[in-house]
């Protein structure tokens, strides 16, 4: 008999692999469904990583000019 922890492929029965290791179809699938749910973002989730992103590409694009500013000035003037 497999130990709780065996690897399945993909694509494995549910019941298969809920009967080797001994515990019910039920709890399986509860145990599924509860990592389906924390899988996928919610709204809110969804929102809050859109604001980052804007916030990264703003941040970003500061950066760049920042550097730009920072070259220019370094440079040396030539008389």
């Amino acid at each position: 008999m497999p130990s709780a922890y065996a690897r399945w492929p993909l694509g494995a029965r549910q019941t298969d692999v809920a009967r080797a290791p001994g515990m019910s179809l039920a709890l399986l699938g509860r145990w599924q469904r509860q990592a389906l749910e924390q899988a996928v973002p919610s709204n809110a989730e969804r929102a809050e990583m859109e604001q980052l992103r804007a916030e990264l590409k703003r941040v970003k694009m500061e950066r760049d000019i920042v550097k730009k500013v920072v070259t220019i000035f370094a440079q040396t003037p030539q008389t």
